[in-house]
């Protein structure tokens, strides 16, 4: 006979409670030590393991702000109002433009290619049918295939429409996507999440070009959602950027993006403003992308003191840098003083122009990775 719950509380009758214990699968699941805060790849607004969306209409410059998304996630540095987070490698999967117009848009990238690949629909390696529909197990097979090889941090599918092999634009707004949200999404959070892999997806807007197009449930299946559109009266390349889903203190008000000189700036008021490094020189490149591919292999935390940031940074001794861009750079007669003369100055030259633009920053012999633009 079972007790009445009120007379247990008046006191009129006892009952014996039965301890609940959980499962032990999820026991042992909370005994693994929870990190102190995420690991952020690209500062605040880019996770391991998240799936990033990034909306606009066609032309309103969705590529030009993912390459800018994933120069800053090589070089661990600041992108317009996001801080610099730990940085990563990054796969950009072009299913659209082709090889040409994709190294035309990334000549400006100051990344080694240790740091950053660009597989392109046209690629000559993938065989007659290139990079196969996102929506086939066929493709997923192949860009898991990849993702194994290159060992990535971030993929970057640019873009949604052109990685499906059916049309996504249906004749309403319940059937656009629908092929997307059943397998494209799935797929990215089983197949990429599940490793550790963060994902950004770009995608098209419809009539109505202040959302995507399509089933609104391919967006709750995402854990961010950046939108963007060119404000009204825009002159140029200029950007609204448009917080639809970023979770906890991330939030932040939309805010104005300006492309100029191969860089993205903001111009949003509250915030410290971004100034407009210089644009570097083909042989200034190749001695920025020693002094990341150093920082990435050998890099140490730079000690403390003055002009050093608070926060912890990581970087590498002169010396070192030095000794990397030699070994990349390698002349063929070592042996001529007026070679190594030649050599030393152009790295001297490099070293002043990289930090005058505001892309790294030394002090007592350390150099190490700065916000695009600001200096520490």
């Amino acid at each position: 006979m079972g007790v009445d719950v009120n007379d247990v509380l008046l006191g009129r009758a006892s009952c014996e409670v039965v301890p609940f214990r959980l499962p032990f699968w999820i026991e042992s699941r909370l005994l693994v030590p929870i990190p102190p805060r995420p690991s952020f790849l690209g500062g605040k607004l880019l996770r391991r393991s998240d799936r990033m969306f990034i909306s606009g209409a066609t032309g309103v410059g969705k590529t030009l702000f993912a390459m800018g998304l994933a120069e800053a996630i090589c070089t661990a540095s600041n992108f317009m109002i996001y801080p610099a987070g730990i940085g990563g490698r990054v796969l950009y999967l072009d299913y659209e433009v082709g090889r040409e117009t994709m190294q035309e848009r990334a000549s400006y990238l100051a990344v080694p290619r240790e740091r950053l690949a660009i597989v392109c629909c046209d690629d000559a390696e993938l065989g007659d049918d290139g990079l196969r529909s996102l929506d086939s197990d066929e493709g997923q097979q192949q860009l898991l295939a990849i993702v194994e090889s290159y060992r990535p941090d971030v993929v970057i599918v640019d873009n949604l429409y052109s990685a499906c092999a059916g049309s996504i634009l249906g004749g309403g707004d319940r059937s656009g996507a629908g092929q997307a949200h059943e397998a494209v999404v799935p797929f990215l959070r089983d197949g990429l999440s599940r490793r550790n892999i963060a994902s950004v997806l770009m995608h098209h807007t419809g009539n109505d070009r202040s959302r995507p197009y399509g089933d609104s449930r391919l967006t709750w299946q995402m854990t961010a959602h950046l939108h963007l559109e060119r404000p009204d009266g825009a002159v140029g390349p200029e950007l609204l950027v448009s917080c639809k889903k970023l979770r906890g203190d991330r939030e932040h008000e939309p805010f104005l993006a300006t492309w100029e000189a191969g860089v993205w700036t903001t111009c949003q008021p509250e915030r410290q403003k971004t100034a407009r490094p210089r644009r570097l020189t083909d042989a200034q490149r190749v001695v920025m992308q020693s002094l990341v591919l150093a920082i990435d292999q050998e890099g140490e935390p730079v000690p403390p003191g003055p002009g050093v940031p608070t926060i912890e940074a990581r970087g590498v001794r002169e010396d070192t840098w030095r000794h990397r861009y030699y070994a990349k750079r390698q002349l063929e007669d070592e042996n001529s003083k007026r070679e190594r003369d030649t050599r030393s100055k152009a790295f001297r030259d490099a070293r002043d122009a990289i930090e005058a633009a505001g892309y790294a920053a030394s002090a007592n012999g350390w150099w190490w990775l700065v916000a695009q633009g600001t200096q520490t």
